[in-house]
């Protein structure tokens, strides 16, 4: 009884930090999932991630949904003559074989009408459409700080 207690626990150990762990639809990969903490009263929040295509055709994300926000929209950040703008990015492809990051200096996932607050350290999930692999839904870690993995720096995101 007590192997059956042990194993038990391990098994529900793993299945609990299993939301860290990339997520699969067909041949996509939703992985390094992380959104920012609330500032202050802000409605609003920004989400990141890796979106890797093992397959041999392009896909799209088409949409992205979380029940934390009125809206989810794909964004992008440019730099145009030194002043920065944001606007909606539309369907992303994702290249056959390839990838798309997600970071503050780039594209990113807006959430917009925030229904309550975003907390350093929770997991939110979100889910992604896409045209080929249809819906991954993917455990987004809740971080107060935005850095590392090529994501860059965006000013006020490192607080």
């Amino acid at each position: 009884m007590r192997a059956f207690t042990l194993v038990l626990a391990s098994a529900l150990a793993l299945a609990a930090t299993a939301p860290a762990l990339a997520r699969k639809a067909g041949p996509i990969t939703v992985s390094d999932a992380v959104v920012r903490a609330s500032l202050g009263d802000s409605p609003n929040s920004a989400a990141y991630m890796v979106i890797t295509n093992a397959g041999a055709r392009p896909d799209r994300l088409v949409s992205v949904s979380c029940t934390c926000a009125a809206e989810a929209q794909v964004h992008v950040t440019r730099n145009t003559g030194g002043v920065m703008s944001m606007e909606p990015a539309g369907p992303v492809v994702v290249p056959a074989h390839g990838r798309v990051a997600f970071g503050p200096d780039g594209m990113h996932v807006m959430l917009m009408g925030l229904k309550g607050r975003l907390v350093d350290g929770a997991r939110q999930p979100m889910t992604l459409r896409f045209e080929h692999a249809g819906p991954v839904t993917a455990s987004f870690q809740v971080r107060a700080r935005i850095t590392g993995g090529g994501m860059g720096a965006m000013p006020g995101m490192n607080r």
